[in-house]
């Protein structure tokens, strides 16, 4: 196959380009994404964002050499786009779309405990939160599949064991890596 081996089947990157991405998604780059995803929607949510003339939300964190911005549209339901720059140049970008979809429990409670969960990301994956955490009548679960370099994945939310709220993500490196 030209490329390289591929992952499973036909589909994905080559192999090749997966276990370069080990060397590239060194701890530097995790260390940066767990602290980008904390110090923003994790911390500062709803009404922390600017507000763009388009109308969507944007967060943003820097700390040389990557530079991380958060930008959503919408807040019940929502879709947003998180990209990561290193040195000026986009490597790494998700994509995701979540709702609440209770009238059990109000929006804004649902997403107060979201902060939560997402302040404890994962440290070898931190693109939402943890696996899984629980507080006061809240559970989080994040099903997560794959590694920064190409992943895909499902996080909820329980209140009370009734499932209230859904977000899909995915994403993975931006640029061929050489």
């Amino acid at each position: 196959m030209p490329g390289g081996v591929r992952g499973v089947g036909s589909r994905g990157p080559p192999l090749s380009r997966l276990y370069a991405c080990k060397v590239w998604w060194n701890m530097t780059f995790e260390e940066f994404l767990v602290q980008a995803k904390i110090v923003t929607y994790a911390t500062v949510g709803e009404g922390g964002e600017r507000r763009l003339e388009d109308g969507a939300f944007e967060l943003e964190f820097a700390d040389s050499p990557f530079r991380y911005r958060d930008r959503y549209f919408g807040f019940n339901p929502f879709l947003g786009q998180e990209v990561v720059w290193r040195d000026k140049v986009y490597v790494w970008g998700m994509n995701y779309f979540g709702q609440v979809h209770s009238d059990r429990v109000p929006t804004i409670d649902v997403f107060e405990f979201l902060k939560l969960a997402l302040q404890k990301p994962e440290p070898r994956n931190p693109v939402r939160g943890p696996i899984a955490f629980c507080h006061e009548d809240y559970q989080y679960v994040n099903h997560f599949d794959g590694c920064l370099s190409q992943f895909h994945g499902q996080e909820m939310i329980y209140f009370q064991h009734e499932h209230v709220y859904t977000l899909r993500y995915h994403g993975g490196n931006c640029v061929a890596l050489v």
